[in-house]
Order: C-alpha cells, then sequence, then structure tokens
C-alpha cells in the first residue's frame, strides 16, 4: 500500500489505522465549530462522506 508513494508498508499500515480511529473524534469536535449559518446539507454530506471514507479503510 505505501510502496507507491515510497513508504514503509508498516508505517503506511499505522497511518491508515490512525486516520480511521481518529476521524470519529475529528468530525464531533469540526461540528460545532462551524458558524451558524453554514449550510447543513454540505457540511452533513461533507462529514458523511469523510465518515463512509473512513469505513472503507480495511482492519489490518
Amino acid at each position: 500500500m505505501g510502496k507507491h508513494v515510497g513508504l514503509d508498508e508498516n508505517l503506511a499500515k499505522g497511518m491508515f489505522i490512525n486516520f480511521k480511529s481518529l476521524m470519529p473524534i475529528v468530525i464531533s469536535q469540526i461540528k460545532p465549530q462551524l458558524p451558524y449559518h453554514h449550510p447543513f446539507p454540505i457540511s452533513n454530506a461533507t462529514f458523511n462522506g469523510l465518515a463512509k471514507q473512513a469505513e472503507k479503510i480495511p482492519d489490518f
């Protein structure tokens, strides 16, 4: 996986594991920081998309 970009395989796996585990926390911390006038459909689609992508990361 990481060989494509010159990373050690274990380092790349660790980065993906970290990304996947932190995504729900990041989303929950960022949501309340959005301005009240920020369009909900846009933020909702963005956060749902990030969560779905994180779920696609395999459990190594």
